[in-house]
């Protein structure tokens, strides 16, 4: 019994570093190419890719994102969203697997945060420190 519970928890562990390193990488590969995106320093970012047969995208995300924008104003968080149809190479160079997809970007323009599938507003005010 012991050794299956120990077998169990080495799988585990195992698992949660892949998962953890999977995502240290995408984070990696965006902020090699944040420098082409026109962010304004000193001003948090959400990156948004999107597609327009994505029902998610439009009935869910991008209201959130819109919502926190007028919230917080454009002086203080910006939003920069790519379809991923028409921006393809630059959605491969961020690591984008799936639609929708949210990266945070803090205002010292440092990759912080990948969201696979719907962000919530509480989950990016979380990861924005807002």
């Amino acid at each position: 019994m012991y050794e299956r519970l120990a077998i169990t928890l080495f799988v585990l562990i195992i698992a949660a570093t892949g998962m953890w390193l999977i995502r240290r990488r995408r984070i990696q590969r965006a902020q090699t190419v944040i420098q082409h995106l026109g962010i304004t320093p000193g001003i948090p970012a959400i990156v948004y890719f999107w597609s327009p047969g994505c029902h998610q995208c439009r009935t869910a995300q991008k209201p959130v994102l819109e919502r926190m924008v007028e919230e917080h104003g454009e002086e203080h968080l910006q939003v920069i969203s790519y379809n991923v149809d028409e921006s393809l190479d630059l959605a491969k160079a961020w690591g984008v697997m799936t639609v929708p997809t949210t990266f945070i970007v803090d205002q010292n323009g440092e990759v912080l945060f990948a969201n696979n599938g719907l962000a919530t507003d509480g989950m990016l005010h979380r990861q924005l420190n807002l």
